[in-house]
């Protein structure tokens, strides 16, 4: 229990600091920026490995060094790769029929848009704090995918323009929250379906310049939705062949 409540700290902790990390650099130094590379690519590379530092250093120790199997990342690629494309085509026939080829799109853009914040939010949120919260310290799925949700969505926030808005798009990605780490949990720690169901979800967002922000238009939420829908269905149906689900009426509250 005692060792539990180290652990559990100690992630917390580390991932304040990963998720405040700009906050806590400019304190020190309002000119921290200046540091990184001028390269957009290389600057946003050096940013998101130095973010990605705490993240580093604490799995190491909860995951005993296991740090790549514990964050999901050593599991396979290509099954979820395929079928987070197939998960997504609402989206993308549905931006193309509804919207337009965004004139401004270009590799910065969809590093900085999707690559980066497709990585890294989700080995931050749903690999490190959820998935190391519920696998290694015992939390159950709500409290962990909860306390998830309300830093994702707090992250959002600024995609708002006014206090409807902002709410609006809190509660909306609190809940993707939610359903990215259900995800991550019944295909069995892997995180690649999540980063790449991530990417592609921006990709197609930012390729048909999709406005309305989190939140976003009735006919965007309308393909969204499918997106979500389609991905649950075909997730029960892919995982209830092999040993059961991970989140069950047993580990909602505890999975110790």
């Amino acid at each position: 229990m005692k060792r539990n409540l180290v652990y559990t700290t100690l992630l917390l902790v580390g991932f304040i600091v990963s998720y405040f990390a700009s906050k806590i650099l400019y304190f020190f130094n309002p000119a921290w920026a200046t540091y990184l590379p001028k390269n957009a690519f290389l600057w946003h590379t050096s940013w998101f490995v130095l973010r990605l530092l705490p993240v580093a250093c604490i799995a190491a120790l909860v995951s005993k060094k296991k740090i790549l199997s514990d964050l999901g990342l050593s599991a396979k690629f290509l099954q979820p790769f395929l079928y987070a494309l197939l998960f997504t085509m609402p989206m993308f026939i549905g931006f193309a029929l509804v919207g337009k080829v965004n004139s401004e799109f270009n590799f910065n853009k969809v590093s900085s848009n999707c690559i980066y914040p497709g990585i890294f939010e989700e080995i931050l949120v749903r690999s490190f704090l959820i998935g190391l919260l519920f696998r290694r310290l015992k939390w159950g799925f709500i409290p962990a995918s909860l306390l998830g949700a309300l830093f994702f969505g707090a992250w959002h926030i600024y995609q708002g323009h006014d206090l409807l808005s902002s709410i609006s798009a809190f509660l909306v990605t609190a809940a993707g929250s939610i359903w990215f780490g259900w995800l991550y949990l019944e295909w069995r720690f892997n995180a690649w379906i999540n980063i790449c169901l991530h990417i592609l979800m921006n990709f197609s967002w930012l390729l048909f310049s999709v406005e309305g922000g989190a939140s976003g238009t009735i006919w965007a939420n309308v393909f969204r939705i499918l997106t979500v829908v389609i991905s649950i269905l075909l997730t029960i149906k892919i995982q209830s062949k092999k040993k059961g689900f991970i989140v069950n009426r047993k580990t909602l509250w505890s999975n110790a």
